[in-house]
């Protein structure tokens, strides 16, 4: 993979801005050498076996495995053969947020999948070949299947490949959790894990059961959820709690419940990121008027956008513009005159 697209994948997932001091793996596998050296429980194939190359983070917590990794274009097999070597009673989760897709088999079902729309779980127990059609940043958990409970202890566990609203936002909360945790080395407290796996648990039953989508009600998966959804929808100046509320299939009074105990709500936590997003565009673009920062950022209109601003840092945008042209002015003036100790 070429350098920038290395280093625009590991800016995107933070790796270089620590969530906390718990160790991480790292680990990078190239060329026909990297396919030769590989995990031997996966058999890995490519088109193009010199141009191979995949970096991967993981880190093992208590109850599961944690990963975030990039790929070139590749086919991922486990085979009858190599499962009787290599057994691997976990459940696969995988997401990602690159776009692009592939197909995944199991059983004698292919499932085409695309990105970010479609969150992949299955059986690692069970052969299965996962085909990427396109350089793929994959990140998800392996979760030993007793942690799933006895109904899915010694038998097959049929895989799911959806794109469901409600997928799309466990998608996004199970991908945020993977890569703080495994490229990041956040903290993890025993409820966020029991949350993920009560997650994934939830998404197996209802496919079992062949039932209608139904949220979680852990709290933190709702809050996550909530996040998730606004950061991919607050430019949506229709976008709204109600829609949040929606989405994760019950009522807005409802939705508000899981916040009750912290400063935030859905209506602010949609106005700020809309007023950080302003922010960004007044520094960044110099030129840009108030309408297309507004249509840019979820407002209506440049005049909703100028009173939400003022309200909420008591300076209109273009006088916040001319305090950030100020102080680059400054900063500039002052590196110009430089230190007058220097060369003394």
């Amino acid at each position: 993979m070429a350098p920038a697209a290395v280093q625009s994948w590991l800016a995107r997932i933070g790796a270089d801005d620590l969530l906390g001091a718990n160790p991480t793996r790292y680990i990078r596998r190239s060329g026909a050498e990297g396919i030769a050296n590989y995990i031997p429980a996966l058999q890995i194939t490519t088109d193009d076996p010199g141009g191979f190359d995949e970096i991967a983070f993981w880190r093992p917590l208590p109850g599961m495995l944690v990963y975030a990794l990039i790929r070139t274009p590749s086919t991922m097999t486990r085979t009858p053969e190599i499962i009787a070597e290599y057994p691997s009673p976990y459940v696969v989760v995988g997401t990602q947020s690159m776009p692009g897709g592939g197909t995944f088999t199991q059983a004698g079902s292919s499932h085409p999948y695309r990105a970010p729309a479609h969150i992949v779980i299955f059986d690692n127990n069970e052969p299965y070949q996962q085909t990427s059609e396109e350089v793929a940043d994959l990140a998800g958990v392996w979760i030993p299947v007793e942690s799933l409970g006895s109904d899915f202890v010694g038998v097959p566990i049929a895989p799911v490949v959806t794109g469901t609203p409600l997928a799309c936002a466990a998608a996004a909360f199970i991908r945020n959790f993977a890569v703080d945790v495994a490229a990041r080395g956040a903290d993890v407290d025993p409820d966020t894990e029991l949350a993920v796996i009560d997650l994934v648990r939830a998404i197996l039953a209802r496919r079992q059961a062949d039932q209608s989508d139904r949220v979680c009600t852990d709290p933190v998966y709702v809050r996550e959820a909530t996040r998730a959804l606004i950061d991919h929808h607050f430019r949506d100046p229709e976008f709204s709690a109600e829609t949040i509320a929606k989405t994760l299939h019950m009522s807005r009074r409802h939705l508000y419940r899981y916040f009750g105990d912290t400063d935030d709500s859905p209506a602010t936590m949609i106005a700020t990121r809309r007023l950080e997003r302003v922010r960004e565009l007044l520094a960044y673009r110099e030129g840009a008027g108030l309408d297309s920062i507004a249509a840019a950022s979820g407002f209506t209109s440049a005049a909703t956008l100028r009173n939400r601003f003022r309200a909420a840092f008591a300076v209109t945008p273009n006088e916040y513009r001319r305090s950030l042209a100020d102080s680059r002015r400054a900063n500039t003036d002052g590196a110009g005159r430089g230190d007058p100790g220097e060369g003394s």
